[in-house]
């Protein structure tokens, strides 16, 4: 039995956060001054973090990658128990929400990596770069394509040659 495609979005939804709590939505592209769910996934994932971690990297994608970026930031602030080394990024970009504004006080340090699409209408590019921008030690992957990470080969080695990197810092670390 085939579901029925209008069933998709009759269950609960499913987010990071929402910035409206009765209708459990978020737009990405709005600044909001309301923001439900946040410390709750926050302390939901801090504690998979320590309890199966430590962790090398975390890739997170479209809001994903914006609570990444949050994460990066709490974890930078010492307000996370559990650890990664580094991040990747997805179709990523800043929060807009009023109350994240001052954990972006300082740029982060742990390396990162960025993918994005010239035509991404979800997260437009700019908003992306934004975000990039506020990496210090960053790779950026811009494909012409939009909402999606790509996966031919040509990307495939952008993505091996940062990961093998972040290893080589790994194996050359006296913490192993």
């Amino acid at each position: 039995m085939e579901a029925d495609p209008g069933d998709i979005f009759s269950g609960p939804r499913h987010a990071w956060w929402f910035t409206n709590e009765e209708m459990k939505t978020y737009d990405s592209k709005e600044f909001e001054s309301k923001c439900f769910g946040f410390e709750e996934s926050v302390n939901r994932v801090d504690e998979y973090l320590l309890e199966k971690g430590p962790f090398d990297g975390i890739l997170g994608f479209s809001q994903g990658a914006c609570f990444l970026s949050l994460l990066c930031c709490l974890q930078q602030h010492g307000k996370l128990k559990g650890s990664f080394k580094f991040a990747i990024f997805a179709s990523g970009y800043l929060s807009r929400c009023v109350s994240h504004q001052n954990l972006y006080n300082e740029t982060l340090s742990l390396p990162t990596l960025h993918v994005f699409g010239e035509s991404d209408t979800v997260i437009p590019e700019e908003m992306s770069k934004a975000l990039a921008d506020f990496c210090e030690e960053k790779q950026i992957i811009l494909h012409p394509g939009g909402h999606y990470m790509p996966s031919n080969s040509h990307f495939k080695e952008a993505y091996m040659k940062f990961l093998s990197i972040r290893l080589a810092e790994k194996v050359d670390s006296p913490e192993r």
